[in-house]
């Protein structure tokens, strides 16, 4: 039996070392590859995700268009894959009412689901997180998906 978790929490740090004026005279795919940083994911205020120059802007913003999507009334799962890796980097599945969370990268072998509001909170809290970070590191806005 797989037990419902309470919460998820996305923690991130940015690349301190990136230098925000080369962003601007780049294209925007560099740009998706070159914004990274460490990146974590905690369920139920356990360690499931730790990863090191993780491509923070480009799962920004496919995060940013599936939680969209889901508010608009479209569940669909959430797949992350860089380019890359082949690998399933991160996952949010709906199964019967609910949502797994999965990752090949994950650090722990729990076995997670959860509530559509759990996720969904905590997916909006990160990035406004994410929005507000980027803009005083970089200048680089979420809006729409798009910079």
């Amino acid at each position: 039996m797989v037990d419902l978790s309470d919460k998820i929490r996305f923690d991130f740090r940015l690349n301190p070392s990136l230098d925000k004026s080369s962003l601007k005279e780049q294209s925007i795919g560099k740009t998706l590859h070159d914004v990274d940083g460490d990146f974590q994911i905690y369920i139920d205020d356990v360690a499931y995700f730790d990863e090191k120059e993780f491509l923070i802007l480009e799962f920004g913003l496919l995060l940013k268009k599936w939680v969209r999507k889901f508010k608009n009334g479209e569940i669909t799962n959430f797949v992350y894959n860089s380019i890359e890796h082949d690998s399933s980097i991160l996952e949010f599945r709906y199964i019967n009412g609910a949502w797994e969370v999965y990752s090949d990268w994950r650090i722990s072998e729990k076995e997670v689901v959860m509530s559509a509001d759990n996720l969904l909170v905590s997916s909006e809290k990160f990035l406004e997180e994410l929005e507000a970070r980027l803009m005083d590191a970089y200048e680089i806005k979420l809006k729409n998906g798009i910079f």
